[in-house]
C-alpha cells in the first residue's frame, strides 16, 4: 500500500499543479472519482485482459467510455489516461484519488473529521460536532461517520493525528490512568 502511494505522488503531483495553474480543482476531482470507478468496478478487469492480449487500445477505450458516460475529458485528463495507461499504472488511480484529494482539501483549508459511533448521528449532531470541531481546530472539517458497534457511549473522532476519545471505554481508561 505505502509503495502504491510513493508510486502515485508525482502523477498527483502533476495534475494538482495543472487543476491549481488552470483553476480546475473541482473538475479534476470529479474526472478523477469517474476514471477510479471504472477503473474499481469489477468488469474492469476483463477489459485489461484483453489490453493485455493486444486486443484492445485500453486508453483509447477509458476516453471514449469517459467521454460517452461522463462527458468529454479535458485535453491533459486525456493525456493523464494516456500516461498511466502507457506506464502501466491504472492500478494506483485509487491511490492518485486519495491523494489529490488530500491536496485539494490542503489547499482549502479543510480537514476530514472521522467519527466512529455506535449509531447513527442526526443532522442535527452532525452540524453540531462540525462547528464544534472546525471551532476547536480553526479549520473547516467534514465528517465521514462511521457507525462502529464496538464504541460503546460516545465518540471517537480521528482528526489528522489527533483523536479524541469520547467513548466510554476511552473514559474508563483515562480513569483508570488518573487512579495509578
Amino acid at each position: 500500500m505505502q509503495e502504491a502511494k510513493t508510486i502515485a505522488r508525482p502523477y498527483t503531483t502533476a495534475i494538482f499543479e495543472i487543476a491549481s495553474r488552470t483553476g480546475q480543482f473541482e473538475e479534476w476531482e470529479k474526472f478523477i472519482n469517474e476514471l477510479c470507478d471504472v477503473v474499481d468496478n469489477p468488469d474492469f478487469k476483463s477489459v485489461e485482459l484483453g489490453a493485455i492480449s493486444g486486443a484492445l487500445d485500453l486508453t483509447g477505450f477509458l476516453i471514449n467510455f469517459i467521454s460517452e458516460v461522463y462527458g468529454e475529458p479535458l485535453e491533459e485528463q486525456k493525456n493523464f489516461i494516456r500516461v498511466v495507461v502507457e506506464n502501466k499504472r491504472i492500478g494506483i488511480i485509487s491511490n492518485i484519488k486519495i491523494l489529490f484529494e488530500q491536496l485539494v482539501r490542503e489547499t482549502k483549508g479543510i480537514d476530514i473529521a472521522h467519527v466512529f459511533t455506535r449509531f447513527p448521528l442526526s443532522d442535527q449532531q452532525e452540524q453540531l460536532m462540525q462547528k464544534k470541531l472546525t471551532d476547536k481546530f480553526g479549520k473547516k472539517c467534514d465528517l465521514k461517520v462511521v457507525t462502529d458497534p464496538s464504541v460503546i457511549g460516545g465518540v471517537i473522532i480521528k482528526i489528522g493525528d489527533s483523536v479524541i476519545d469520547l467513548s466510554l471505554q476511552g473514559r474508563l481508561k483515562a480513569f483508570a490512568k488518573a487512579m495509578a
